[in-house]
């Protein structure tokens, strides 16, 4: 992927507005997708995975974080 795209996509993060950081489905081995661009269904699975862990990495430092009173701003890097 550009370069430029990532940089854009990464100036649109905001956890004050809930905007964060999704899996990098680029790094999902190409060898999953059946024209070059789509997932087979082994890459669907892969990206669900990555998407699960994902959710879960922010629900698991939402809830540490209502435990200790941080800032909504601890979530601007993304876990991983």
């Amino acid at each position: 992927m550009d370069d430029t795209i990532r940089s854009a996509q990464q100036a649109l993060l905001d956890p004050e507005w809930g905007i964060y950081a999704g899996p990098d489905t680029d790094a999902v081995d190409f060898s999953t997708r059946y024209d070059a661009c789509h997932f087979d269904s082994r890459g669907i699975q892969l990206v669900a995975q990555a998407w699960t862990a994902r959710i879960a990495d922010y629900l698991a430092l939402r809830k540490a974080q209502a435990f200790v009173g941080k800032p909504q701003a601890a979530l601007d890097s993304p876990p991983r």
